[in-house]
Protein backbone atom coordinates (compact mmCIF):
# COMPACT_ATOMS: atom_id res chain seq x y z
CA UNK A 1 0.00 0.00 0.00
CA UNK A 2 2.85 2.42 0.86
CA UNK A 3 4.49 1.81 -2.53
CA UNK A 4 1.16 2.55 -4.27
CA UNK A 5 0.69 5.87 -2.42
CA UNK A 6 4.30 6.86 -3.04
CA UNK A 7 4.03 6.10 -6.74
CA UNK A 8 0.79 8.09 -7.09
CA UNK A 9 2.39 11.09 -5.37
CA UNK A 10 5.42 11.04 -7.64
CA UNK A 11 3.25 10.86 -10.75
CA UNK A 12 1.43 14.06 -9.79
CA UNK A 13 4.50 16.28 -9.82
CA UNK A 14 4.19 19.48 -11.86
CA UNK A 15 6.74 20.09 -14.57
CA UNK A 16 8.98 23.14 -14.61
CA UNK A 17 7.70 26.45 -15.93
CA UNK A 18 9.00 27.77 -19.26
CA UNK A 19 11.85 30.28 -19.00
CA UNK A 20 10.90 33.91 -18.44
CA UNK A 21 11.50 36.21 -21.38
CA UNK A 22 13.36 39.49 -21.16
CA UNK A 23 11.71 42.25 -23.17
CA UNK A 24 12.36 45.93 -23.50
CA UNK A 25 10.11 48.55 -21.93
CA UNK A 26 7.90 50.16 -24.53
CA UNK A 27 5.58 53.07 -24.07
CA UNK A 28 5.28 56.84 -24.47
CA UNK A 29 6.91 59.05 -21.89
CA UNK A 30 4.45 60.89 -19.63
CA UNK A 31 4.00 64.64 -20.03
CA UNK A 32 6.07 66.27 -17.23
CA UNK A 33 3.52 69.06 -16.96
CA UNK A 34 0.93 66.69 -15.55
CA UNK A 35 3.15 64.90 -13.07
CA UNK A 36 2.12 65.11 -9.47
CA UNK A 37 5.30 65.73 -7.50
CA UNK A 38 4.05 64.45 -4.19
CA UNK A 39 1.39 62.03 -5.40
CA UNK A 40 1.19 58.76 -3.58
CA UNK A 41 0.95 55.36 -5.21
CA UNK A 42 -2.56 54.83 -6.49
CA UNK A 43 -3.16 51.35 -7.86
CA UNK A 44 -6.88 50.66 -8.21
CA UNK A 45 -9.73 48.64 -9.81
CA UNK A 46 -12.87 48.99 -11.96
CA UNK A 47 -15.80 50.99 -10.62
CA UNK A 48 -18.43 48.67 -9.16
CA UNK A 49 -22.08 48.71 -10.08
CA UNK A 50 -23.51 51.47 -7.89
CA UNK A 51 -26.97 49.92 -7.93
CA UNK A 52 -25.58 46.96 -6.03
CA UNK A 53 -23.46 48.92 -3.58
CA UNK A 54 -26.33 50.30 -1.55
CA UNK A 55 -27.27 46.82 -0.45
CA UNK A 56 -23.78 45.44 -0.27
CA UNK A 57 -22.96 44.03 3.16
CA UNK A 58 -19.91 45.59 4.79
CA UNK A 59 -18.18 42.31 5.24
CA UNK A 60 -14.94 40.64 4.25
CA UNK A 61 -15.37 37.58 1.99
CA UNK A 62 -13.68 35.54 4.71
CA UNK A 63 -16.68 36.20 6.93
CA UNK A 64 -20.06 34.48 6.93
CA UNK A 65 -22.59 36.97 5.57
CA UNK A 66 -24.39 38.86 8.38
CA UNK A 67 -28.05 39.61 8.56
CA UNK A 68 -29.66 42.48 6.61
CA UNK A 69 -29.20 44.89 9.51
CA UNK A 70 -25.40 44.85 9.11
CA UNK A 71 -25.10 47.01 5.99
CA UNK A 72 -22.37 49.30 4.72
CA UNK A 73 -22.42 52.30 7.06
CA UNK A 74 -22.31 54.65 4.08
CA UNK A 75 -25.64 53.40 2.82
CA UNK A 76 -27.59 52.16 5.85
CA UNK A 77 -31.17 51.28 5.26
CA UNK A 78 -33.87 51.61 7.91
CA UNK A 79 -34.79 47.99 8.72
CA UNK A 80 -36.64 46.72 11.73
CA UNK A 81 -33.81 46.11 14.15
CA UNK A 82 -34.15 43.40 16.82
CA UNK A 83 -33.47 44.29 20.44
CA UNK A 84 -30.23 42.31 20.48
CA UNK A 85 -28.07 41.91 17.40
CA UNK A 86 -25.46 39.19 17.08
CA UNK A 87 -21.85 40.40 17.25
CA UNK A 88 -19.63 40.69 14.21
CA UNK A 89 -18.73 37.13 13.14
CA UNK A 90 -15.02 37.54 13.83
CA UNK A 91 -14.15 34.24 15.47
CA UNK A 92 -15.40 32.08 12.61
CA UNK A 93 -13.36 34.16 10.17
CA UNK A 94 -10.17 33.70 12.14
CA UNK A 95 -10.64 29.94 12.13
CA UNK A 96 -10.28 30.09 8.35
CA UNK A 97 -6.75 31.46 8.57
CA UNK A 98 -4.46 30.12 5.84
CA UNK A 99 -2.35 27.18 6.96
CA UNK A 100 1.39 27.71 6.77
CA UNK A 101 2.61 25.74 3.79
CA UNK A 102 -0.48 26.02 1.59
CA UNK A 103 0.58 26.67 -2.03
CA UNK A 104 -0.42 30.00 -3.55
CA UNK A 105 -1.73 30.55 -7.09
CA UNK A 106 1.39 31.25 -9.12
CA UNK A 107 1.05 33.76 -11.96
CA UNK A 108 4.17 33.59 -14.14
CA UNK A 109 5.42 36.77 -15.81
CA UNK A 110 3.57 37.64 -19.01
CA UNK A 111 5.15 36.20 -22.14
CA UNK A 112 4.17 38.92 -24.63
CA UNK A 113 6.02 42.25 -24.62
CA UNK A 114 4.52 44.81 -22.25
CA UNK A 115 4.12 47.42 -25.01
CA UNK A 116 1.93 45.09 -27.09
CA UNK A 117 -0.58 44.72 -24.26
CA UNK A 118 -0.69 48.07 -22.45
CA UNK A 119 -0.44 51.81 -22.99
CA UNK A 120 0.68 54.06 -20.16
CA UNK A 121 0.61 57.79 -19.58
CA UNK A 122 0.14 60.13 -16.61
CA UNK A 123 2.16 59.63 -13.43
CA UNK A 124 -0.20 59.13 -10.50
CA UNK A 125 2.14 58.03 -7.73
CA UNK A 126 5.80 57.82 -6.83
CA UNK A 127 7.53 56.24 -3.86
CA UNK A 128 10.71 54.59 -2.74
CA UNK A 129 9.85 51.31 -4.46
CA UNK A 130 8.79 52.61 -7.86
CA UNK A 131 6.47 54.83 -9.87
CA UNK A 132 2.81 54.26 -10.76
CA UNK A 133 1.15 55.45 -13.99
CA UNK A 134 -2.32 55.36 -15.39
CA UNK A 135 -2.66 52.70 -18.06
CA UNK A 136 -5.01 51.11 -20.54
CA UNK A 137 -5.24 47.43 -21.43
CA UNK A 138 -5.36 47.39 -25.22
CA UNK A 139 -7.46 44.23 -25.54
CA UNK A 140 -10.57 45.71 -23.91
CA UNK A 141 -9.79 49.31 -22.93
CA UNK A 142 -9.78 48.45 -19.22
CA UNK A 143 -8.21 51.17 -17.08
CA UNK A 144 -5.37 49.88 -14.89
CA UNK A 145 -2.52 51.19 -12.78
CA UNK A 146 0.99 50.27 -13.93
CA UNK A 147 3.85 50.19 -11.43
CA UNK A 148 7.45 50.28 -12.69
CA UNK A 149 10.00 48.98 -10.16
CA UNK A 150 13.67 49.40 -11.13
CA UNK A 151 15.80 46.32 -10.52
CA UNK A 152 18.47 46.67 -7.84
CA UNK A 153 21.28 44.42 -6.67
CA UNK A 154 19.72 44.60 -3.19
CA UNK A 155 16.37 43.19 -4.35
CA UNK A 156 15.04 40.43 -2.12
CA UNK A 157 13.70 37.28 -3.78
CA UNK A 158 11.71 34.88 -1.61
CA UNK A 159 10.50 31.31 -2.02
CA UNK A 160 6.79 30.63 -1.68
CA UNK A 161 5.03 27.32 -2.14
CA UNK A 162 3.60 26.95 -5.61
CA UNK A 163 6.63 28.67 -7.19
CA UNK A 164 9.58 26.62 -8.40
CA UNK A 165 12.16 29.34 -7.84
CA UNK A 166 12.46 32.45 -5.64
CA UNK A 167 10.33 35.38 -6.79
CA UNK A 168 10.90 39.12 -6.41
CA UNK A 169 9.46 39.91 -2.98
CA UNK A 170 6.80 42.45 -3.95
CA UNK A 171 5.52 40.11 -6.68
CA UNK A 172 5.58 37.18 -4.24
CA UNK A 173 3.55 39.12 -1.65
CA UNK A 174 0.98 40.06 -4.29
CA UNK A 175 0.74 36.40 -5.30
CA UNK A 176 0.16 35.37 -1.67
CA UNK A 177 -2.60 37.98 -1.42
CA UNK A 178 -4.24 36.48 -4.52
CA UNK A 179 -5.01 33.26 -2.67
CA UNK A 180 -8.81 32.93 -2.60
CA UNK A 181 -11.11 33.99 -1.18
CA UNK A 182 -10.27 37.55 -2.18
CA UNK A 183 -11.27 40.68 -0.28
CA UNK A 184 -13.10 43.69 -1.67
CA UNK A 185 -10.90 45.90 0.53
CA UNK A 186 -7.63 45.13 -1.26
CA UNK A 187 -6.24 46.36 -4.60
CA UNK A 188 -4.85 43.30 -6.41
CA UNK A 189 -2.15 42.65 -8.97
CA UNK A 190 -3.60 41.43 -12.29
CA UNK A 191 -0.35 40.34 -13.97
CA UNK A 192 3.34 41.22 -14.10
CA UNK A 193 6.31 41.48 -16.43
CA UNK A 194 10.01 41.05 -15.91
CA UNK A 195 12.06 43.34 -18.12
CA UNK A 196 15.82 43.62 -18.37
CA UNK A 197 15.89 46.62 -16.00
CA UNK A 198 12.45 46.69 -14.41
CA UNK A 199 9.63 44.70 -12.91
CA UNK A 200 6.24 45.91 -14.16
CA UNK A 201 3.13 45.24 -12.08
CA UNK A 202 -0.36 45.64 -13.56
CA UNK A 203 -2.79 46.59 -10.78
CA UNK A 204 -6.49 47.22 -10.37
CA UNK A 205 -7.57 50.86 -10.66
CA UNK A 206 -10.89 51.86 -9.05
CA UNK A 207 -12.34 55.07 -10.49
CA UNK A 208 -13.01 57.74 -9.42
CA UNK A 209 -10.71 57.57 -6.43
CA UNK A 210 -8.23 59.50 -4.33
CA UNK A 211 -5.94 58.62 -1.43
CA UNK A 212 -7.50 58.78 2.02
CA UNK A 213 -5.04 61.57 2.90
CA UNK A 214 -6.26 63.71 0.00
CA UNK A 215 -9.86 62.83 0.84
CA UNK A 216 -9.34 64.06 4.42
CA UNK A 217 -7.64 67.23 3.19
CA UNK A 218 -10.56 67.91 0.85
CA UNK A 219 -13.06 67.43 3.69
CA UNK A 220 -11.51 69.50 6.44
CA UNK A 221 -11.69 70.03 9.29
CA UNK A 222 -12.70 66.40 9.93
CA UNK A 223 -15.12 63.62 9.07
CA UNK A 224 -18.19 63.02 11.14
CA UNK A 225 -18.27 59.73 13.05
CA UNK A 226 -20.83 58.17 10.74
CA UNK A 227 -18.66 58.54 7.65
CA UNK A 228 -15.46 57.73 9.56
CA UNK A 229 -17.06 54.53 10.87
CA UNK A 230 -17.89 53.34 7.35
CA UNK A 231 -14.36 53.99 6.08
CA UNK A 232 -12.65 52.70 9.21
CA UNK A 233 -14.29 49.30 9.29
CA UNK A 234 -13.25 48.73 5.68
CA UNK A 235 -9.67 49.64 6.62
CA UNK A 236 -9.77 47.17 9.52
CA UNK A 237 -11.15 44.39 7.33
CA UNK A 238 -8.51 45.04 4.68
CA UNK A 239 -5.71 44.96 7.27
CA UNK A 240 -7.13 41.81 8.84
CA UNK A 241 -7.29 40.13 5.44
CA UNK A 242 -3.56 40.75 5.04
CA UNK A 243 -2.78 39.11 8.37
CA UNK A 244 -5.10 36.22 7.52
CA UNK A 245 -2.82 35.64 4.51
CA UNK A 246 0.17 35.95 6.89
CA UNK A 247 1.21 39.18 5.19
CA UNK A 248 2.44 42.11 7.29
CA UNK A 249 1.61 45.27 5.34
CA UNK A 250 4.17 47.37 7.28
CA UNK A 251 2.84 50.72 6.05
CA UNK A 252 -0.81 51.19 6.92
CA UNK A 253 -1.44 54.91 6.61
CA UNK A 254 -3.68 57.41 4.82
CA UNK A 255 -1.46 57.46 1.72
CA UNK A 256 -1.88 53.71 1.23
CA UNK A 257 -5.67 53.69 1.28
CA UNK A 258 -7.87 54.59 -1.69
CA UNK A 259 -11.37 56.01 -1.35
CA UNK A 260 -13.83 55.68 -4.22
CA UNK A 261 -15.44 59.12 -4.07
CA UNK A 262 -18.69 57.88 -5.65
CA UNK A 263 -19.32 54.88 -3.39
CA UNK A 264 -17.17 55.56 -0.30
CA UNK A 265 -15.51 52.19 -0.75
CA UNK A 266 -12.03 51.98 0.75
CA UNK A 267 -9.21 49.72 -0.45
CA UNK A 268 -5.73 49.06 0.92
CA UNK A 269 -2.89 49.48 -1.59
CA UNK A 270 0.87 49.15 -2.03
CA UNK A 271 2.64 45.99 -0.88
CA UNK A 272 6.05 47.37 -1.79
CA UNK A 273 7.28 47.36 1.82
CA UNK A 274 5.34 44.32 2.97
CA UNK A 275 6.73 41.01 4.17
CA UNK A 276 5.52 37.63 5.32
CA UNK A 277 4.66 37.43 9.01
CA UNK A 278 7.40 35.94 11.17
CA UNK A 279 5.48 33.35 13.25
CA UNK A 280 8.26 32.54 15.72
CA UNK A 281 9.96 35.85 16.49
CA UNK A 282 9.68 39.61 16.27
CA UNK A 283 9.37 41.47 12.99
CA UNK A 284 12.26 43.48 11.62
CA UNK A 285 12.70 46.09 8.94
CA UNK A 286 11.35 49.53 8.10
CA UNK A 287 7.87 50.65 9.08
CA UNK A 288 5.91 53.40 7.38
CA UNK A 289 3.18 55.53 8.88
CA UNK A 290 2.81 56.07 12.63
CA UNK A 291 5.27 53.70 14.33
CA UNK A 292 4.40 52.16 17.72
CA UNK A 293 6.47 52.88 20.86
CA UNK A 294 8.06 49.40 20.77
CA UNK A 295 9.62 50.03 17.33
CA UNK A 296 12.36 49.24 16.36
CA UNK A 297 13.41 46.87 19.15
CA UNK A 298 10.68 44.24 19.49
CA UNK A 299 7.42 44.52 17.62
CA UNK A 300 4.85 42.09 16.25
CA UNK A 301 2.67 42.39 13.13
CA UNK A 302 -0.71 42.26 14.90
CA UNK A 303 -0.24 44.95 17.59
CA UNK A 304 1.68 47.16 15.13
CA UNK A 305 -1.19 46.95 12.64
CA UNK A 306 -3.68 47.90 15.36
CA UNK A 307 -1.54 50.89 16.38
CA UNK A 308 -1.42 52.11 12.76
CA UNK A 309 -5.19 51.76 12.39
CA UNK A 310 -5.70 53.75 15.60
CA UNK A 311 -3.59 56.58 14.19
CA UNK A 312 -5.66 56.55 10.98
CA UNK A 313 -8.92 56.67 12.95
CA UNK A 314 -7.63 59.60 15.02
CA UNK A 315 -6.81 61.52 11.82
CA UNK A 316 -10.28 60.85 10.41
CA UNK A 317 -12.28 62.12 13.37
CA UNK A 318 -10.01 64.99 14.50
CA UNK A 319 -8.26 66.17 11.33
CA UNK A 320 -4.91 66.04 13.15
CA UNK A 321 -2.08 63.63 13.82
CA UNK A 322 -2.37 61.76 17.13
CA UNK A 323 1.08 62.79 18.46
CA UNK A 324 2.68 66.22 18.37
CA UNK A 325 6.23 65.02 19.12
CA UNK A 326 8.26 61.81 18.98
CA UNK A 327 8.32 61.81 22.79
CA UNK A 328 4.52 61.93 22.91
CA UNK A 329 4.45 58.89 20.65
CA UNK A 330 6.98 57.00 22.77
CA UNK A 331 4.89 57.44 25.91
CA UNK A 332 1.59 57.13 23.97
CA UNK A 333 0.43 60.52 25.19
CA UNK A 334 -2.52 61.24 22.92
CA UNK A 335 -4.97 64.10 23.41
CA UNK A 336 -8.54 62.91 22.94
CA UNK A 337 -11.18 65.28 21.58
CA UNK A 338 -13.98 65.09 24.14
CA UNK A 339 -16.55 66.20 21.59
CA UNK A 340 -16.28 62.69 20.14
CA UNK A 341 -18.60 59.97 21.35
CA UNK A 342 -17.41 57.98 24.36
CA UNK A 343 -17.33 54.87 22.19
CA UNK A 344 -15.04 56.51 19.63
CA UNK A 345 -12.75 57.86 22.35
CA UNK A 346 -12.51 54.41 23.90
CA UNK A 347 -11.65 52.73 20.59
CA UNK A 348 -8.87 55.24 19.92
CA UNK A 349 -7.45 54.67 23.39
CA UNK A 350 -7.62 50.89 22.97
CA UNK A 351 -5.70 51.07 19.68
CA UNK A 352 -3.08 53.58 20.87
CA UNK A 353 -2.22 51.84 24.13
CA UNK A 354 1.51 51.95 24.83
CA UNK A 355 1.86 48.31 25.93
CA UNK A 356 1.30 46.08 22.85
CA UNK A 357 0.09 43.25 25.11
CA UNK A 358 -2.70 45.52 26.37
CA UNK A 359 -3.58 46.89 22.94
CA UNK A 360 -6.87 45.80 21.34
CA UNK A 361 -6.73 42.93 18.88
CA UNK A 362 -8.31 43.09 15.45
CA UNK A 363 -11.10 40.82 16.67
CA UNK A 364 -11.77 43.18 19.58
CA UNK A 365 -11.81 46.18 17.27
CA UNK A 366 -14.45 44.59 15.07
CA UNK A 367 -16.49 43.68 18.15
CA UNK A 368 -16.13 47.16 19.63
CA UNK A 369 -19.30 48.98 20.55
CA UNK A 370 -18.45 51.90 18.25
CA UNK A 371 -18.99 49.60 15.26
CA UNK A 372 -21.90 47.87 16.97
CA UNK A 373 -23.39 51.30 17.49
CA UNK A 374 -23.27 51.79 13.75
CA UNK A 375 -25.05 48.57 12.85
CA UNK A 376 -27.75 49.08 15.51
CA UNK A 377 -28.53 52.59 14.37
CA UNK A 378 -31.86 52.66 12.61
CA UNK A 379 -31.15 56.08 11.13
CA UNK A 380 -30.05 56.34 7.52
CA UNK A 381 -26.66 58.01 7.29
CA UNK A 382 -25.35 60.34 4.61
CA UNK A 383 -22.15 58.93 3.13
CA UNK A 384 -20.72 62.24 2.00
CA UNK A 385 -21.36 64.49 5.00
CA UNK A 386 -18.55 65.98 7.03
CA UNK A 387 -18.31 68.28 10.01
Amino acid sequence: MWQTVKSATQNNEVGPLPPRPNTHLVGPQPDPSVLEPVAQQVPTDPQPDQSKLKSMALQDPDYPQPGPSVLMPTALQNPVVPRTLPPWPVQSAFRRRRRIGDPVPYIPPATLPFGELYEWGRLIGKGGNGSVYEGIRKSDGQKVAIKFIPKRTSDNNIKILGCFEPVFEEVAINLVMKQPPLSQYIVYMLEWFEEEDDYILILEYPCPCKSLRRFLNDNRPRLNESLARGLMIQAVLGAKHCLDREVFHCSIKEDNMLVNTSTMELKLIDFGGSCLVNPSSFENGHLGGCRPPEYPSEYHAGPTTVWSLGAVLYSMVTGNKPFKTAFDRMIASVTIDHTLSKECQDLINRCLTRDPAERATLEEILQHEWFQQGQMSGVAQESGSVT
